[in-house]
């Protein structure tokens, strides 16, 4: 009887022996395989801006430089180390060129170089002020461009009969309340049914008729603006300084203006 048990004992711990040893050969292989790939890999890492339209780094004098902000390293396989060469100072201004370099698992090597201008908190300043000077005049020109086609489709349809609206128009001056509420409230009297302003689709500067709604996403105070188109270039405008008045649709500082109309 202990004879049997010792010899069951044995075939466990065989079993647990030969089980763990087919384990240990499986994982083996499947390492053996993996540096097989890796070594059959001739592909190198990709060092690339971030920023497609980029090609060089600027900072101000006493910025810190962190590559990962402005570069991406990628590999079919996978990258396991990046470094960077070269000498540079982020406290003096001038010129500098990096060498960025990637390896991957299979030991292939790429290499980048990288230009690094370092400028003055004085020409940052001045950089800043040009840039904001352009984007304003194309801003303007974008402004003067809309305003003049929209004057000609005004002036093109300065025929139009708005004696109708216009009456009504005058008999809102002085009214207090939200732009939108004296534009909801207005063309509800001026079509005798219900309206609702927010009910509406967008409509071209050419068809744009009286009685349709003038918006901006920017009124001129940094906030959404809408008004009633009563014709000829003209607006019935709530809020405006605190009142309604009949004023043009250019609404000064505002941005370029677009038509809808409520269903």
């Amino acid at each position: 009887m202990k004879k049997l048990k010792l010899l069951i004992v044995v075939f466990v711990i065989l079993a647990l022996v030969g089980f763990r040893y087919d384990e240990d050969e499986i994982n083996k292989s499947k390492y053996i395989d993996e540096v097989k790939a890796q070594s059959s890999d001739t592909i190198k890492p990709v060092i690339d801006f971030i920023e497609e339209d980029e090609y060089k780094i600027t900072l101000v004098e006493g910025s810190m430089l962190n590559l990962s902000d402005y570069l991406e390293v990628t590999d079919n396989v996978g990258v396991i180390a990046v470094s960077s060469y070269g000498k540079f100072d982020a406290e003096t201004p001038g010129n500098y060129s990096l060498t960025v370099m990637a390896a991957d698992a299979a030991g292939n090597i790429a290499s980048r170089d990288v230009s690094i201008t370092v400028i003055s908190t004085e020409e940052y300043e001045e950089m800043l002020s040009q840039m904001e000077a352009a984007e304003a005049q194309a801003y303007q020109e974008r402004q003067e461009r809309y305003n003049a086609e929209l004057r000609a489709i005004i002036q093109k349809s300065a025929n139009t009969d708005n004696t109708d609206i216009m009456s009504l128009a005058q008999s809102y001056i002085g009214m207090g309340g939200w732009c939108n509420e004296v534009a909801q409230a207005f063309l509800t009297d001026y079509y005798g049914r219900a309206v609702n302003i927010y009910d509406n689709y967008l409509v071209s500067a050419e068809e744009a008729q009286p009685g349709d709604l003038v918006e901006y996403d920017d009124g001129g105070n940094g906030m959404w603006h809408v008004a009633v188109y009563l014709g000829n270039g003209m607006a019935l405008h709530g809020n405006w300084n605190g009142t309604t008045v009949i004023e043009s649709i250019y609404v000064p500082g505002g941005s370029s203006p677009y038509f809808t109309r409520v269903n």
